[in-house]
């Protein structure tokens, strides 16, 4: 009864500071004093519903600790998979998951949950950090490895605290040790997905290779979905087989149905040494805009990618342009050669982006570019020499004798001739190590 006349105030209230704010325009007065009451009975309203709230958070509480205790479940867990169920993320997860433990300290299941979703807050931090972990980050790395540690000495056969741990040792720069972890945890599972895991932890210490054929195993036992195809196609990128890397991209970006910023941000990359300029400069942009609220170090860098692509697309189409009407004459072609195209030849950006990638041991890819780029302008030695390094380290012999002919054709009195003969001599006798000489970027490559 007591609470009905309560409510009952309130309404009236509510409905004085209506009827104020309507006549306050003939009778200010009495107007703005009515809407006065209307405001205190608002205040009055939150308070009182704050109060209550209060009291049944309270009550739910002590409710799901005697559950937990009783053995009949814990209401915080499922209340957060029926949530996750429903609408595929959870509210003020980690509160609820402290609630949880807090009710059943023993609960593998909520420890689980919290180790696994701070795992993945860290490894976020530390994507947004650029890999260079600072001492709040190794703090936070300690906390849940504790959390993980305490949920593996619970439930020993659960695979998630063991992957957690390994996680945690990947950000913390530990691979060795994080591998370690991943083959504990697939011992404990019957899925393939830690392949998955021990292909980032290979490809986050420069082997790459090790990250492909994990990927090549993991779907060969059965693993698929819009991630296998982002995780292949990001160790197809790493591993300079970009033709392939977009194909299964692309796959994750339409399986996926949303633009997801790895995804973008590998795709850019794939477009970019393929020669495809404009499209990296419009997937580079738009990862700008998408990091912009959550990392915005990294928006700067992509916006200023996306903008050297763009100018890269803009320039090339002109010089490309300008080569389509000088090469049908020679006169025309060799000024040309001699002078604009000494800065910006017709043969870029794809002359660059192969001898980058055989710098970078992509010889797969650093084929492709120089292909490319012989096919534009067959009258530079350097790039038939360079093209010809890309297939004798593929041992495409035969292939590559043919073009390091063809430059020494065009010239045979340079040092580019001289060392494209003495890689010559050396194709039928090479030996593992041995030095071939790489024209026009001022190293030697094996």
């Amino acid at each position: 009864m007591r609470r009905k006349s309560k409510q009952y105030l309130i309404s009236l209230f509510l409905i004085l500071g209506g009827v104020g704010g309507i006549i306050s325009g003939e009778a200010f007065i009495a107007g703005s004093s009515l809407a006065i009451m209307g405001v205190i009975g608002g205040l009055w309203s939150y308070v009182d519903s704050e109060r209550q709230s209060e009291e049944v958070a309270g009550q739910l509480d002590t409710f799901a600790t005697l559950l937990s205790r009783a053995g009949l479940g814990n209401p915080y867990i499922e209340a957060i998979k029926h949530e996750i169920h429903q609408k595929g993320t959870c509210s003020d997860l980690e509160n609820r998951l402290a609630k949880a433990i807090q009710a059943n300290p023993k609960d593998t299941e909520a420890l689980a949950l919290l180790a696994i979703s701070q795992t993945m807050r860290l490894s976020f931090m530390d994507w947004q950090s650029e890999s260079n972990p600072n001492r709040q980050l190794h703090k936070s790395i300690e906390h849940v490895r504790r959390i993980a540690n305490k949920g593996a000495a619970l439930a020993p056969k659960k695979a998630v605290f063991i992957d957690a741990l390994g996680i945690l040792a990947d950000i913390a720069g530990d691979h060795v040790r994080a591998r370690k972890y991943f083959r504990l945890s697939s011992r404990l599972r019957a899925d393939p997905y830690w392949h998955l895991l021990m292909a980032t932890s290979w490809s986050q210490s420069g082997e790459h290779d090790h990250s492909l054929a994990e990927m090549r195993t993991a779907i060969k036992e059965g693993a698929c979905g819009w991630l296998v195809e982002f995780y292949f196609g990001r160790a197809l990128v790493n591993t300079g087989d970009y033709k392939q890397a977009v194909y299964h991209l692309e796959r994750a970006r339409q399986t996926r149905g949303i633009n997801y910023p790895e995804v973008l941000r590998y795709l850019g990359v794939a477009y970019r040494f393929l020669g495809k300029s404009c499209k990296a400069a419009c997937l580079d942009m738009r990862l700008s805009m998408m990091l912009l609220p959550i990392a915005a170090r990294r928006s700067r860098r992509h916006l200023i990618e996306g903008m050297l692509n763009l100018l890269t697309c803009v320039i090339s189409f002109g010089t490309k342009s300008i080569w389509k009407c000088v090469n049908q004459s020679g006169y025309w072609r060799n000024i040309y050669l001699s002078t604009l195209a000494k800065w910006w030849g017709p043969d870029e950006p794809e002359s660059t982006l192969g001898v980058r990638l055989l710098q970078e041991g992509k010889y797969s890819g650093a084929k492709e570019m120089l292909k490319a780029a012989v096919e534009i302008n067959p009258y530079d030695q350097s790039i038939w020499h360079n093209y010809a390094v890309a297939l004798s380290c593929l041992n495409e012999n035969d292939a590559a004798k043919v073009a390091y002919a063809k430059c020494i054709e065009i010239n045979p009195t340079t040092e580019v001739a001289s060392h494209s003969r003495e890689n010559i001599d050396s194709i039928s006798k090479r030996k593992l190590g041995e030095k071939i000489h790489l024209h026009s970027v001022g190293i030697s490559k094996k």
